[in-house]
């Protein structure tokens, strides 16, 4: 009885842990309605288009690729430092 409370909880885990990790369909959704937006207003006679920045939502995700770019950054330039001292 209790390996099956552990199975069924790591089961609910796993499916929150998905659902939680899950953005990519509202990052596609976004770019597909500006992809559109942007072929009506070059497709239109006058053609002007003002450029827009789209940033994506800090989320976790992000925020470890930020973290893991930056410490990278930092070891390497540590090691060029430690090279130009040779």
């Amino acid at each position: 009885m209790k390996k099956i409370f552990i199975i069924i909880v790591i089961i609910i885990f796993f499916i929150i842990g998905i659902k939680l990790g899950d953005t990519n369909y509202n990052q596609n959704q976004i770019f597909e309605e500006e992809k559109h937006q942007f072929e009506q207003e070059i497709t239109s006679p006058d053609g002007h288009y003002e450029n827009k920045d789209l940033v994506p939502p800090k989320n976790i995700i992000n925020k470890t690729a930020n973290f893991i770019d930056e410490a990278i950054e930092k070891a390497i330039n540590k090691l060029k430092d430690i090279l130009k001292k040779i």
